[in-house]
């Protein structure tokens, strides 16, 4: 008899930090790397992958989210006097729907 993984962890961060970039560098430059762990057996339940949340569509024109990895990157020239700091939500989430929330969506 084998026993089958259930979707049934939640993907956790582990580290929740700041990042920072240097005003005018070129498009592309990497901000930070987030990492999460997601404590199911098996795959696709254990893969994260990463998204920037869409309430504030705007982040989506100036950071980049790796899927696969975590790194953030900007899309385009920062200048600190026209705005200092900005305020992103990562998301992270795991690959295969929940048994724990029962809506056909990851954890």
């Amino acid at each position: 008899i084998r026993v089958k993984d259930e979707n049934n962890k939640s993907p956790v961060f582990l580290n929740v930090e700041s990042g920072s970039i240097l005003e005018h560098k070129r498009a592309g430059t990497v901000v930070m790397q987030v990492t999460a762990i997601d404590a199911d057996g098996t795959y696709p339940n254990n893969r994260i992958t990463y998204k920037i949340d869409e309430k504030d569509p705007s982040l989506q024109d100036k950071f980049h989210i790796n899927p696969d990895t975590g790194t953030i990157t900007t899309k385009e020239e920062f200048d600190r006097e026209m705005k200092e700091y900005y305020t992103l939500t990562v998301i992270a989430q795991d690959g295969a729907p929940s048994s724990l929330l029962k809506n056909g969506r990851p954890n």
